[in-house]
């Protein structure tokens, strides 16, 4: 027995007709069901005697999975998920007509959304399962054309309920309708929708109800009102129902009644252009008018595929007062009726229901296999701009406002990125509230159009208007930059039998958009590309979704999009039934967007640019493969790259317009800024040579004592500063313990000081400065270490150059230092220039100071960068074998050096290669917002993370400790502010490292000195935001994971609601990942053909046994939720009227 499943969007039409034809004339051979959507409809159809099902019902889907045939009238959204694979779909429509239907309807019909929502989802469904009843020869031509179908998928017949309800006993009604009979005349108007208005025409085609009801009582008339379905939450409609239910003439149609079984009851059809009305010929109502009043516009909305007039019949009224008119005037009979049966229903004449039902029996449905459609965004998915933001383009076009021919408004240049950002925003207001004015439903605007706004409101020549223009285009251009990874999916593709096309909502035109395309591949210039700003509508309303559509020869399996606007290529899209995949555009973490925020208008744009190749070099740190990310290199690009690179740039610029030949670089902290600056004079061609020498306040301090010991000695600046300890006591001293106490036998009482810090220190140089023994000493000392540091200076220095030296930062001492021993080495004074970030001293003699910046600053913190080189401060010299000076170098390698060589270096390239407007001015905003991010940002997650693990030791002769170590609860508990600031260069900074513990223990004391309390955040890194080891790691794609634990799939990269599937995948599913996609804050997800998975080792795991992928389902059931939470909710409400008097349950 054949299993034949019947259903429509209620009890009616042809799958109606016939069913109840089978029931009675093939119960022996059949087993017909009716698919109920509601339980009332399906208690409605069991008493009628016929068998029926709830749609939704578990008993449903295992019928549907065995079912034979699955009887339709229209294409639907969705199908059953357990539809029989091989079970023929029978559509059998639901009327004949001159309307354009289904494709023929073009991308600005209201119907469009739903029509591209079902192809896109069953496209492949209507091809192979699919067959298609057409009622004539013309009928078929006219299906073939609107629908996606092809000669083979046809079978010719009659509509069911043309021929069914001709027989009294199929009427399904049991008498209720019989009233109608007792009305002399029965009007039955039946308006079809209105393309651009569905739920709006109601009034306008019925302006006065009352009117009509009046003109029936006067004649015992009876006027029925049978809208199409679409139109029935017209609210004008639903009011005209609430104030006229019960007046005895009107009858507003109730759909659980088919009006097609009281044909025979009607005396005049009033019709539009509805195909009701052929099936009324057809029926025998032979009195009709025909009431267009829209006619004009109507048909200028969606051309009819025959000529009206000729091919309907009856009165032709244009108006209500018409209409009211013809109420009292009979109607002649139609003259051509036999034409129009054989043009509308020319093959019932040759064909019975019975050899419908043969056709669809003898059915098989195809196996045809079709290719996928993918489109793709533009802008941040197939290209990106060097400055990562659109907007930066307009602070490029900014700059370039001030050299322009005819002068512009100070404000406008002062404000244009804004100002340029703001006539956009009003101009897509003015189209979205101007749709009348503008006799346009498109919102998009044009890049022309936003410049011809500005012109206006800035009285802007024609000339000026134009240079915005083309500086626009021409940054725009410029700026492009290829997403590779992307292009190249894009283009494997298309290899592998798919149709790629390119979409994107941009005011820029279409050919600037194919010269940007070209400049990252040129290639894409051969796809097809719809732009918003020509189409006129946008991705984020759908529309531009619907008109590529209808552009298209739609001919896919799937329709599968991929962009980064989580709207407009999310959501928007999935309305459509088209599958996305929504990355993250690039964004900039704080540190990066800092610089972007401090810039200028005159910096903004390289701002930019900076700012963006941080972001870049943060993404290449992402090892995908291991599950790495380097933060220790990004650190080194991003924070000390900032800090080093342009004061280094400055000095050599500055340099040469001093005419210096050589600078020498100065260990420790010369130790990576030589390597900067060898850099820079390599990229930029610089006139200027790079010497790095070795020296430290150990080698050269005491043997600068010529002719006395430099009273700056004992200040808290000098040699003894910093004492941690006894021996550091004796170290900085410069002679034996023994030596020592003999000369000084006080300081013994030192040996077991708590600290040799504050007050104690100052009196232990005071101690010293007093002493002349000591003093003399020191002096023989000097004389004894002075030659060979002045054999190497001579060794190292061209005195017969013009040089300088480079520090980083200092209070001057060390250079005074060196220019004693520079005059003692040359015979004469010598000018010694020294470069600083910033220093304190003034100009002293022969020592000349060149400032990078006057930021008032301690720039100590930044000595722990210099004490990650590769070996200790230089404690002095020794002569080689061949009488040669070489300094005593005492290697110390550490984690940190070889990452910061490799990315100071790097970023050196980088920042010389940004081809800045100007690299002076730029090189001090640049350094200076470095330094002023590193001192406001103290709880950064890179600083405290990597920064705070620096090793240095501060005293001259101190042992290294990390900048800001972490603490421990019992150390802040027990321990003092004041001494916990001792333990720790930065405190907060510390505190931010440690754990919650030691925060609040920190608290506690705080509000015990009842002072202010702070709250320090716990160090949280931007990106990534988790430890990458969680993630599996996957070397090549594609390859197989396997489910460890059920999970949701998404659309997107990010966990949203909107973008969760309706279904779980199972624990075990096996599935093919294709590749990764990263969120903007550094997680990872797993891009499989369904969606991105979690690439969380718990819940995922790589496989290699398995050779197929085994994806397990399950649908999510509402219903039963739906149930617990009212159940849980009646609880809930007794209990508390329970509690409440006066009421008893």
């Amino acid at each position: 027995m054949k299993l034949w499943l019947f259903g429509s969007y209620s009890w009616q039409g042809n799958p109606k007709a016939l069913l109840m034809y089978m029931q009675k004339h093939n119960a022996q051979t059949h087993d017909v069901w009716w698919v109920a959507d509601t339980r009332d409809e399906m208690r409605l159809v069991k008493r009628l005697g016929y068998k029926a099902i709830l749609a939704s019902s578990s008993k449903a889907a295992k019928l549907f999975a065995e079912a034979d045939v699955y009887v339709t009238e229209n294409f639907r959204e969705t199908y059953p998920a357990s539809l029989n694979p091989n079970a023929i779909i029978l559509n059998l429509w639901h009327g004949v007509g001159l309307k354009h239907i289904e494709l023929g309807l073009g991308a600005e019909s209201a119907l469009a959304d739903g029509i591209v929502k079902k192809y896109v989802r069953n496209y492949p469904l209507y091809k192979n399962n699919l067959k298609f009843l057409a009622t004539s020869e013309v009928m078929e031509e006219h299906f073939i054309e609107d629908m996606p179908l092809d000669e083979g998928q046809i079978i010719k017949g009659g509509y069911p309920r043309n021929q069914v309800y001709r027989d009294p006993e199929m009427r399904t009604d049991h008498g209720a309708l019989d009233f109608i009979d007792n009305f002399d005349k029965v009007y039955l108007y039946a308006p079809t929708y209105r393309y651009k208005d569905v739920n709006g025409a109601f009034k306008q085609l019925l302006p006065d109800l009352k009117a009509v009801a009046d003109k029936m009582a006067t004649q015992n008339g009876l006027f029925i009102l049978k809208l199409h379905p679409f139109m029935l939450k017209d609210p004008e409609y639903q009011q005209a129902m609430t104030e006229f239910s019960n007046h005895p003439n009107l009858l507003f149609w109730d759909d659980k009644y088919d009006v097609y079984e009281i044909f025979n009851k009607i005396t005049v059809g009033i019709i539009d252009y509805s195909s009701i009305f052929y099936d009324l010929l057809e029926s025998g109502v032979d009195q009709f008018i025909r009431y267009i009043p829209d006619f004009e516009e109507y048909t200028n909305d969606s051309e009819l595929i025959g000529d009206y007039f000729e091919l309907t019949g009856g009165t032709i009224v244009t108006s209500f007062s018409d209409l009211l008119t013809s109420f009292n005037q009979p109607q002649s009979p139609i003259e051509n009726k036999a034409f129009l049966m054989t043009y509308f229903f020319g093959y019932e004449k040759t064909t019975t229901i019975d050899y419908l039902i043969e056709d669809a029996d003898a059915a098989q449905p195809r196996h045809r296999q079709y290719p996928e459609l993918h489109t793709f965004d533009i802008f941040d998915t197939l290209i990106k701009r060097d400055t990562l933001e659109p907007i930066s383009i307009f602070a490029e076009v900014q700059e370039q406002l001030v050299d322009f021919e005819e002068p512009f408004e100070r404000y406008l240049i002062d404000n244009y990125q804004t100002i340029r950002q703001e006539v956009e925003a009003d101009l897509r207001d003015v189209f979205k509230k101007t749709t009348y004015e503008r006799q346009s439903n498109t919102f998009e605007v044009t890049l022309q159009e936003i410049l011809n706004r500005l012109q206006q409101n800035y009285h802007l020549s024609d000339a000026q208007t134009a240079f915005l223009y083309e500086q626009e285009v021409s940054a725009e251009i410029s700026a492009v930059q290829p997403i590779q990874k992307r292009i190249n999916m894009l283009f494997e593709l298309i290899a592998a039998g798919n149709d790629v096309k390119l979409v994107s909502d941009m005011y820029l035109p279409k050919a600037v958009i194919q010269q940007m395309l070209e400049a990252a591949d040129p290639r894409l210039v051969e796809l097809p590309l719809y732009v918003s700003s020509e189409v006129g509508y946008q991705k984020s309303t759908g529309k531009l979704f619907d008109y590529v559509f209808f552009d298209s020869d739609y001919h896919y399996a799937k329709w599968v999009h991929y962009g980064d606007n989580k709207h407009a290529d999310g959501k928007a899209p999935r309305k459509l039934g088209i599958q996305t995949y929504n990355h993250d555009m690039d964004t900039f973490v704080p540190n990066e967007q800092w610089y972007v925020e401090q810039a200028q208008a005159p910096y903004r744009y390289d701002a930019y640019k900076l700012a963006t190749a941080f972001q870049r070099r943060r993404q290449a740190l992402v090892n995908q493969a291991n599950m790495t990310f380097d933060m220790s290199a990004y650190y080194a690009y991003a924070y000390i790259g900032p800090t080093f690179v342009p004061y280094v740039h400055w000095a050599l610029t500055d340099a040469i317009e001093r005419g210096y030949e050589t600078l020498y670089f100065i260990s420790r902290d010369g130790y990576y800024l030589k390597q900067i600056a060898d850099v820079i004079i390599a990229e930029e061609h610089l006139s200027v040579k790079a010497k790095f020498i070795y020296g430290s306040r150990k080698a050269w301090r005491v043997p600068s004592f010529i002719n006395e010991v430099d009273p700056a000695s004992f200040t808290p600046f000098g040699m003894f500063t910093l004492m941690d300890s006894f021996d550091d006591l004796v170290k900085s001293s410069q002679l034996l313990e023994a030596e020592l106490l003999e000369l000084l036998p006080e300081l013994e009482t030192y040996r077991h000081a708590p600290t040799l810090k504050g007050a104690v220190a100052n009196t232990i140089r005071e101690i010293f400065s007093q002493s002349e023994a000591y003093q003399n000493r020191l002096l023989e000392i000097a004389a004894e270490r002075r030659p060979i540091v002045t054999d190497y200076l001579k060794q190292e220095i061209d005195f017969d150059e013009k040089f300088a030296f480079v520090e980083f930062w200092g209070r001057g001492y060390t250079q005074d230092t060196l220019t004693r021993l520079l005059e003692d080495a040359a015979g004469h004074p010598v000018d010694n220039p020294f470069y600083y970030v910033r220093n304190f001293t003034d100009n002293d003699g022969h020592s000349i100071r060149h400032r990078f910046t006057q930021m008032p600053v301690n720039f100590s913190p930044f000595e722990s960068i210099f004490a990650t080189t590769p070996y200790k401060s230089i404690p002095g010299y020794e002569r080689d074998v061949d009488g040669t000076v070489k300094p005593i170098i005492t290697r110390q390698e550490n984690e940190y050096h070889a990452a910061i060589t490799e990315n100071i270096q790097l970023f050196a390239r980088d920042f010389v290669n940004l081809h800045v407007a100007d690299g002076r001015e730029f090189d001090r905003f640049t350094g200076e917002s470095a330094y002023k991010y590193f001192f406001k940002h103290p709880y950064d997650g890179y600083i405290t993370s990597v920064f705070a693990r620096y090793k240095d030791n501060v005293a001259m002769y101190g042992e290294p400790q990390e900048y800001a170590p972490i603490l421990s609860a019992k150390q802040v508990q027990f321990t003092t502010p004041r001494r916990l600031r001792q333990q720790t260069r930065n405190l907060e900074m510390s505190l931010s490292r440690s754990s919650d513990s030691a925060r609040a223990a920190y608290r506690r004391i705080q509000k015990l000195k009842r002072g202010k309390v702070t709250d320090i955040p716990q160090t949280k890194v931007p990106f990534p935001v988790n430890d990458l080891g969680r993630y599996v790691h996957i070397e090549t794609f594609p390859c197989r994971v396997v489910l460890q634990e059920k999970q949701f799939v998404y659309a997107s990269v990010h966990w949203t609601k909107v973008a969760k599937s309706k279904y779980v995948l199972q624990k075990g599913t096996v599935i093919t990942v294709l590749g990764i996609d990263w969120t903007s804050q550094g997680v990872p997800r797993l891009r499989t053909e369904l969606g991105y998975i979690s690439a969380n080792k718990q819940q995922t795991a790589v496989t290699l046994s398995a050779d197929a992928d085994n994806i397990i389902k399950k649908s999510l059931r509402l219903r039963p939720y739906v149930r617990k939470q009212a159940k849980k909710g009646k609880k809930l409400l007794k209990a508390i009227l329970k509690r409440t008097p006066g009421f008893d349950i």
